[in-house]
Formats: C-alpha cells, structure tokens, sequence
C-alpha cells in the first residue's frame, strides 16, 4: 500500500458553543475548516496554516499542542470540557502492493495523553487521475475479472 501524507485536522466536539476555544486557535494561526452544532453539541475541526506545508504529522500536532497549552483560563476549560479532542491524521493510499509506515513520536504522544486527547489515522482513496498508468490499467484488470466471475 503506498500512502502519502496529506494533513493533521484537529476535532473538538463539546455540548456548548465553541467560540472561545476557536478564537484561541484562530489567532494562533490554525484555520477553521468547519463549525457547527450537531446531534450531541458542536464540533469545530482546524488546520495549522504551516500544516498545509509541512509533511510531518509529528510537527503539526505539536503545533497545535503549542497552541492549546496558550489557551486562555474559558478556552481551556472549553477545551477540557470536550467530549472528544481528536488529532486526525489524514493519507492518501492507492492499492499498490507493499506496506506503510508513519511514526508518531513518544514526545508527541506524551504531549497528546497530556490533552487527554486522541489520535487517529484516516486513509483516503487516490483519485484515479492520480494514480500512474500501471496502477490504472492493473485496476482496469481487477474490474475486469471481478466483472467477468
């Protein structure tokens, strides 16, 4: 499986509005993918400007780490009060043969326990524009067979 990584997202979910803990993050120069009420409260999910350049996830946790310890007194307890602080970690994967490897360092995760958040790995399928003509043409094949059985 040949992955490439794309990003960290950061979750937070809690049973009341959200505006302080996204103004913390907002100044410290995370960006607001989406804010909105759902079943069970809000949920907020950022990214860190620098992760859109940056390909470690271990860098970009601990950035947005960084960012939650500055949280003023209301945004940490906002923080605190969540029902789920999530780190999702987002790859990219194709079918290739082979395997995949992502470290995530004991520091970063210590940082993480300290939050008393948690970490997640979402893998996404590569577009088929993005795969190599090998990898299509094996794809056409495996259609090929499934659809012909």
């Amino acid at each position: 499986m040949a992955a490439t990584f794309l990003n960290v997202d950061l979750e937070i979910e809690t049973p009341e509005p959200l505006d302080r803990a996204c103004g913390g993050l907002l100044e410290a120069e995370a960006f607001k993918l989406y804010d909105g009420e759902t079943k069970g409260g809000f949920l907020a999910t950022f990214e860190v400007k620098d992760g859109l350049l940056n390909t470690d996830p271990n860098s970009i946790i601990n950035t947005f780490c960084d960012i939650v310890a500055g949280f003023d007194e209301r945004a940490r307890r906002i923080w605190d009060r969540a029902s789920r602080r999530t780190f999702d970690i987002g790859y990219e994967t194709d079918d290739k043969d082979g395997s995949f490897h992502s470290e995530l360092k004991n520091d970063v995760l210590a940082r993480v326990a300290e939050l008393s958040a948690d970490v997640r790995l979402t893998l996404y399928p590569r577009p088929p524009e993005h795969q190599t003509n090998r990898e299509q043409g094996d794809a056409g094949q495996r259609g090929s067979r499934s659809d012909s059985e």
